[in-house]
């Protein structure tokens, strides 16, 4: 009887151990990935296109809706960098982390 348990214990521990391990290694490949973290200044952009707009337009009304269409591609190319997979966050809201985007997204309006 005893010699049945010292081959049977080992065995159980064996397969435990291998088990464990595929568990393991079934998690790690299924993990979902980290999302990408990515920071926005949207006061800076607004900001800076106001003061633009209000020392090159003379036309306060004029003015306004010019920068209401660039709040609103601003949008638009939020948006889009959201859509590719990146979690954009504003940057107030950012205690730490999270890549500065809002040079890149201040080049992708010029370009517009």
């Amino acid at each position: 009887m005893f010699g049945v348990i010292r081959k049977t214990v080992p065995a159980l521990a064996a397969g435990l151990l291998g088990g464990v391990l595929a568990a393991v290694a079934v998690a790690q490949f299924y993990q979902p990935a980290q999302p990408h973290l990515a920071v926005i200044d949207l006061r800076q952009l607004v900001d800076a296109r106001k003061n633009r707009l209000l020392l090159e337009e003379h036309d306060l009304d004029k003015a306004g809706r010019e920068l209401k269409a660039y709040i609103e591609k601003l949008q638009q190319a939020i948006e889009r960098r959201a859509a590719s997979g990146e979690v954009i966050l504003v940057m107030g809201a950012v205690v730490a982390g999270g890549r500065d985007i809002t040079s890149e997204v201040k080049r992708a309006l010029e370009k517009d």
